[in-house]
């Protein structure tokens, strides 16, 4: 029982925990922290350190491989997004959708249009179920359509 408490083994598995523990939160921080377990550990099976040595090199790898890797990581494990072009083309969103939530003049409502649901306005009263033609974002809003029954559009 005593070989598993080596300090050694202690700071490898908490370097092989902050590591995995990286998969899980964001930010792509914790890994660098897991380094510096990591250095401390190797250097502890050279080399007897006092616990406050200990920490003073935990803490040094830590910032040097924050500082030496992050950017280089951040480049390499970022990947890429792909835009689809018609996504770009379009300024004002145009189509049908279906109301799902009662659309008056006085108060807006929901539409479910290309796979979401959006906030919605209309100049005319639209019942639930009912098909809309989709003109545009509303007072230049981005997050509300412009919305009128798809048989007075036609």
């Amino acid at each position: 029982m005593e070989s598993l408490l080596t300090p050694w083994l202690l700071w490898f598995v908490a370097g092989v925990a902050l590591a995995l523990f990286e998969l899980a939160v964001p930010g792509f921080i914790l890994i660098f922290f897991g380094v510096g377990c990591i250095v401390v550990s190797g250097v502890l099976l050279v080399v007897d350190l006092t616990v406050t040595e200990q920490v003073w090199l935990f803490v040094a790898a830590t910032i040097v491989s924050l500082l030496a890797l992050r950017r280089y990581a951040m480049r390499v494990f970022s990947g890429s997004q792909d835009v689809n072009p018609e996504d770009q083309l379009i300024e004002q969103p145009q189509g049908t959708g279906k109301v799902v939530d009662r659309i008056t003049p006085q108060a807006p409502g929901r539409v479910a249009y290309r796979g979401s649901f959006w906030d919605a306005v209309s100049t005319a009263t639209l019942e639930p179920e009912t098909m809309v033609k989709v003109n545009g974002y509303a007072q230049n809003s981005r997050t509300v359509l412009n919305v009128e029954p798809l048989d007075s559009a036609e």
